[in-house]
């Protein structure tokens, strides 16, 4: 799954913040939490290959690490549903106490994605 980093912020900035009107405020928010989504998802997550710990395939998973892939093991079956989920605890525990987390969407092509909504848990 990959993540194209540089669309999605410019989208976000775009779809966050009117040209004409910028507020410091706002921009700092939004770094804030571009700067958390990075580092425990992007950065982790980014080319890498997941397999669920308790897979009967993890001689495959061995295998790949040994070759030099960037492989992760997880606790639970990773499917985009499963790993929005992880992906808005992350998120959540490293969010200023005054800001919660409205809701993630991982999209993995035009069709297929996950959402997750805090007020939906």
């Amino acid at each position: 799954m990959q993540f194209n980093r540089i669309k999605l912020l410019k989208k976000q900035l775009c779809d966050f913040f009117p040209c004409h009107n910028f507020d410091i405020r706002k921009i700092k928010l939004v770094c804030v939490g571009f700067k958390i989504a990075k580092e425990e998802i992007v950065d982790v997550f980014d080319h890498a290959t997941v397999f669920n710990k308790n897979t009967p395939h993890v001689e495959l998973a061995n295998e790949l690490i040994k070759r030099g892939h960037h492989v992760i093991l997880v606790d639970y079956q990773p499917t985009s549903e499963m790993m929005v989920i992880d992906f808005a605890e992350k998120i959540k525990k490293r969010l200023p106490e005054n800001i919660q987390l409205y809701g993630i969407k991982l999209q993995e092509t035009e069709t297929s994605f996950a959402e997750w909504y805090a007020h939906e848990n």
